[in-house]
């Protein structure tokens, strides 16, 4: 799998690239709403016989749009977003930098720079996804930015108890503490990776000897508290028991 770093304007020549697939949507956690698009798109191309492309953004919108100086936990941060998409058997990525610049594009400057300009045959997406300045652009009108220059779908909510599934119910969940909740929204465990560090070493003091795991700061972590784990070592698994934000 291939994965691009595009900021506005890019410089990749149409004439270069292969015809593809497309899914588009931030997909902070690849939840089963965003399974569901990405299948979609995957499923189109191997009946079409040709590469399945996925366009996602970073750093997510909240970040240019509300505050400079936020700070903005993921469900999945990049490097796991796309280890993911890359086990679902996605061709390549293409990851629009978001900035003020990409903020102020016009929808039409939008799909003529990042859907036609790429090469995008048909395009997948969430019903809600909304492009271009002030989300003009959406998958109601798309039409009209197309203009017969690619074909495109849109796939209605996905629903579990009658709600949609969300990145933000997802977020809400991880909150609460709720994480195997989340993880039904998911479609697998919450997980996180994290590099093992030395700590004060006080556990194995009284029989417990314990490791403590340094994570991405970019990761969203549950509520504090005490949880049931499954760890993957060297591909050895293990269970146990995590600590999550108190000292010990």
């Amino acid at each position: 799998m291939e994965t691009k770093y595009l900021t506005y304007p890019h410089d990749l020549n149409k004439t270069n690239l292969s015809d593809s697939v497309a899914a588009i949507g931030f997909f902070d956690g690849i939840h089963k709403g965003h399974q569901a698009v990405i299948n979609q798109a995957l499923d189109y191309a191997k009946k079409h016989k040709k590469k399945c492309s996925i366009i996602t953004f970073h750093p997510h919108p909240s970040v240019v749009l509300n505050s400079p100086n936020k700070t903005v936990k993921y469900i999945t941060p990049q490097a796991e977003k796309e280890r993911l998409l890359k086990e679902m058997g996605v061709d390549q990525i293409y990851v629009i930098k978001f900035n003020k610049e990409l903020s102020l594009v016009k929808p039409e400057e939008f799909i003529e720079h990042f859907i036609v300009g790429l090469n995008i045959t048909h395009l997948v997406a969430g019903f809600d996804f909304s492009f271009g300045h002030k989300g003009q652009g959406n998958m109601t009108n798309i039409e009209k930015f197309a203009k017969n220059r690619f074909t495109f779908e849109a796939l209605n909510k996905v629903q579990m108890n009658e709600s949609k599934i969300s990145s933000t119910q997802i977020r809400k969940l991880l909150a609460e503490g709720l994480v195997k909740e989340a993880g039904d929204l998911l479609g697998r465990p919450f997980t996180y990776e994290g590099t093992v560090v030395t700590g004060d070493k006080r556990g194995r003091l009284i029989g417990f000897p314990t490791a403590n795991l340094e994570t991405n700061e970019e990761y969203l972590l549950p509520k504090k508290g005490v949880y049931a784990v499954k760890l993957i070592v060297s591909s050895k698994v293990y269970y146990g028991m995590a600590n999550l934000g108190f000292g010990f």
